[in-house]
């Protein structure tokens, strides 16, 4: 039985083969084409980096992508899971995204929604969540806390998540977040309109903020307190929605 290979390219910023450079970094661009990938390893000087397989619960094109399923009302989840999303209220498909097109929100009442608890995403000693995000229009007002804030993606009740808030003393940050009876966040620098690259990781003892592939800072933070209420996109706990 004859097996097709998977179609691979490298896309625009991959450096051309060949290439020499002094810098420090490289952003790999790569289009897989594969109805039924398994795992997906990428060897940079001898290190495999694993960026598909079971531990991956959640992956979003929000590319308008009909190819795979994205729609008016659906956002395509490429995870072995299945675990798809509700555009709601119109949440628009901008052909300016970072990489092809992106999910726009207004920032009043639009959100993604995933109907299943957020235990189906991570768990209370094991998170990553990684985002581009490209912050449009104002801030929230001063509130006393991170998760009062604009929530770009967390859960319903305000156990964990990163979100755009302005904080009162403290001031405007992209933040991440994760409660373990303690408020633990970590704010991030930012500027509106324009794209930046936000990573929040978190394990039974530490939470970890990256920005643009670069350690912000870490602090101490136990177990997430509860995931039983849904993952969002666009909003999380409050009433601040997110634009852009």
């Amino acid at each position: 039985t004859y097996i097709a290979p998977p179609g691979i390219q490298f896309i625009d910023p991959t450096p051309p083969n060949g290439t020499v450079t002094s810098n420090t970094s490289a952003q790999i661009n790569v289009s897989i084409s594969n109805n039924d990938m398994n795992l997906f390893t990428f060897n940079w000087n001898g290190a495999n980096y694993s960026y598909y397989n079971s531990s991956l619960t959640l992956m979003l094109n929000l590319g308008n992508n009909s190819a795979i399923g994205d729609s008016s009302t659906v956002a395509v989840d490429l995870s072995r899971y299945g675990n798809n999303g509700t555009l709601i209220n119109g949440v628009t498909w901008n052909s300016s995204g970072k990489y092809g097109s992106a999910a726009q929100f207004n920032g009043v009442n639009q959100i993604i929604n995933f109907s299943s608890a957020s235990s189906s995403f991570i768990s209370a000693t094991a998170a990553t969540i990684s985002v581009w995000i490209y912050p449009m229009g104002a801030t929230t007002p001063g509130v006393a806390n991170s998760y009062d804030g604009r929530g770009i993606i967390g859960d319903v009740g305000g156990y964990f998540g990163i979100y755009r808030t302005n904080v009162t003393g403290t001031g405007d940050f992209i933040w991440v977040y994760s409660w373990d009876t303690n408020k633990d966040n970590i704010g991030i620098t930012y500027n509106t309109n324009e794209w930046t690259h936000i990573v929040l990781v978190h394990n039974s003892t530490t939470l970890s903020a990256y920005k643009n592939g670069q350690f912000v800072s870490s602090v101490a933070s136990g177990s997430t307190g509860d995931l039983t209420t849904e993952l969002q996109i666009g909003k999380a706990y409050g009433t601040y929605y997110f634009n852009g």
